[in-house]
């Protein structure tokens, strides 16, 4: 069975390639304590430089957010990261 694709509500062409935003019909939300974060990663590169990533902790695909949930979980170990759902209904038109 195909994947059903997306619909493009916009597009933007650059040199080599196309940004585009797609229609989605709800956003998957990781929370900590039923509070909002931001998960950051540290590293020390070779020239002792230290290397800061942002990770993403919103999600249009739900098993990217559960997955993210159950990792933290399982490190952190708690139960405390949840994840909610936010749908069109829930946003203004």
């Amino acid at each position: 069975m195909s994947k059903v694709l997306p619909k493009i509500l916009l597009e933007y062409k650059h040199k080599n390639f196309i940004d585009q935003l797609l229609e989605t019909e709800s956003l998957y939300i990781v929370l900590y304590n039923d509070c909002f974060f931001n998960l950051r990663s540290l590293k020390n590169t070779i020239d002792k430089n230290l290397y800061v990533k942002y990770k993403k902790t919103v999600f249009c695909n739900p098993g990217h957010a559960h997955r993210l949930t159950s990792k933290l979980n399982k490190i952190f170990n708690t139960d405390k990261f949840t994840v909610i759902k936010l749908a069109v209904e829930d946003c203004k038109k």
